[in-house]
């Protein structure tokens, strides 16, 4: 497998909390080194080493199962899938079954949330906050989780 290369290195995108890292990839990831890479990082980031990151890339078509997704979940099965070349890959995350598609660009933020003093709730709802506005910015429609 080829190794992706960076594409712009890594930026500091300011916050009121903190300064974020910015690491972009070119071209498609595979997915399983992108999780391993994402778990390198998020140990460094929590013992202090790496300053929080965001990985901003796309992978190569896939179907991820989380911790309660079963292959059944998926419609297409395993060896459908990879006839047309999309991998199905254990995922040690929460959640089902997620479908990574051409094109689509996928944020991963890698936070020590001790430093913007924030529990994992509060920082999933802030982010999720922001992705709606965002997305608003730009014309489209959006809504968090109903409680």
């Amino acid at each position: 497998t080829k190794d992706p290369g960076l594409a712009g290195g890594m930026a500091g995108v300011g916050s009121h909390a903190a300064r974020i890292g910015l690491v972009r990839f070119a071209g498609e990831v595979p997915y399983a080194p992108a999780l391993a890479l994402q778990d390198a990082i998020a140990s460094s980031v929590k013992k202090g080493s790496l300053p929080s990151l965001l990985i901003s890339l796309q992978h190569k078509p896939c179907f991820t199962l989380g911790k309660r997704g079963k292959l059944d979940d998926v419609l297409a099965r395993d060896e459908e899938a990879k006839c047309d070349g999309v991998e199905v890959v254990r995922s040690n995350r929460g959640g089902e079954v997620t479908y990574h598609g051409p094109g689509q660009v996928v944020v991963y933020p890698i936070v020590n949330l001790r430093t913007i003093k924030f529990g994992p709730r509060k920082y999933v709802e802030t982010l999720e906050d922001a992705v709606v506005h965002t997305v608003a910015e730009m014309g489209l429609s959006a809504r968090g989780r109903v409680p």
